[in-house]
């Protein structure tokens, strides 16, 4: 009678001592796989959901910090488990994450004691399949000014004759991309599906210059309305001109804490008709009451009687400043306008502090 006891004893002790380690238990791995545009239910975490009315139940999301605010945003789980996804996500931004679900239940016991139903923690991880649902977008270094693009090809030039190389780039990870001349002449011009723009006939190319419209277009495109560019606009010219800048304008921020022989900045140019270089710039103060300062050597200071000097290197095109700045001296007008010059084209040169 004892031993039997004794036995009965023990496995109740093995029993709750079993209840209790089941309680709280190690991560484990739930994977998910959807795609970047759906929005829906996409898992149902049985373990963590109300049976009862009595019933507490709290659920946790710990995410990483980067992406918090962005998950918070699109995932939800209600009080029977089941995950939702609100908002689409994005594959650019990532393609997988991991992040921690923590679940607990207590269950209200007679006489206002809870039991500790389920304490688990686990791993979820996010797999992102793309979509193609990214337009094409122009990645051309080329010179660029008020939204014209510039080649050049002389008049008496043979056919297949290269002139420009139209580029462009889509995010998406089956993207395929070809090139389509949207306006212009196809007879005189043709452009390849990489992008490169040729001299098409034996015709003579009798114009000064020509105008040609291109759309880059992703074949692969699951979202009609994103499937082309924006238009590029290239002006092609047959006879010499003068070299452009690669920007309308070029903005440049200064700290006043800036020290002397500090580049702030490059300007950069192309000939159509030379080698780089061969090109030298130069800075100089815009037109005021028609009078400006030019300096020797490509420096420069501003106007109205200031002594902040900056000084352009003539064959690479970077600016030095070469005093430094305070920015109390000159708090409400905290903006210097420069005009650069290179051969005989001259564009506006911004610098800001």
């Amino acid at each position: 009678m004892l031993r039997v006891k004794h036995f009965q004893f023990r496995f109740k002790t093995q029993s709750i001592r079993h209840r209790r380690q089941q309680s709280v238990q190690p991560p484990s791995r739930l994977t998910i796989r959807f795609n970047e545009s759906y929005i829906g239910l996409i898992s149902q975490i049985k373990y963590c959901r109300k049976q009862t009315s009595k019933d507490h139940l709290e659920q946790t999301f710990q995410f990483p910090p980067t992406y918090e605010t962005f998950l918070r945003e699109r995932l939800q789980i209600n009080d029977q488990g089941q995950l939702f996804v609100l908002r689409p996500f994005d594959y650019e931004l990532f393609q997988t994450i991991t992040f921690q679900f923590h679940c607990l239940i207590l269950e209200q016991q007679n006489g206002g004691m809870n039991l500790t139903r389920v304490n688990r923690t686990e791993d979820i991880q996010l797999i992102i399949d793309d979509i193609n649902d990214e337009p094409p977008h122009w990645i051309m270094d080329e010179p660029y000014q008020y939204g014209t693009y510039f080649g050049y090809v002389e008049k008496s030039a043979r056919p297949e004759t290269p002139v420009f190389r139209f580029k462009a780039f889509d995010p998406d990870t089956t993207s395929k991309l070809t090139y389509e001349i949207v306006y212009g002449d196809k007879n005189l011009f043709h452009l390849s599906s990489d992008g490169t723009l040729t001299t098409h006939s034996n015709q003579q190319l009798l114009s000064p210059m020509y105008n040609l419209t291109v759309r880059a277009i992703d074949l692969n495109s699951q979202v009609p309305s994103m499937a082309r560019s924006t238009e590029a606009h290239l002006l092609i010219r047959t006879d010499r001109f003068e070299p452009k800048f690669y920007r309308e304008k070029y903005i440049f921020n200064v700290s006043e804490y800036t020290q002397p022989s500090t580049i702030i900045g490059i300007i950069r140019a192309k000939s159509y008709s030379t080698t780089s270089e061969n090109l030298r710039y130069f800075l100089q103060q815009p037109m005021t009451g028609g009078t400006q300062t030019v300096l020797q050597s490509g420096s420069m200071s501003g106007g109205g009687g200031d002594m902040y000097e900056f000084k352009i290197d003539e064959t690479e095109g970077s600016i030095k400043i070469l005093k430094m700045l305070r920015y109390s001296d000159h708090h409400n007008n905290n903006t210097k306008y420069f005009t650069g010059k290179i051969i005989l084209f001259n564009e506006r040169i911004f610098c800001e502090w």
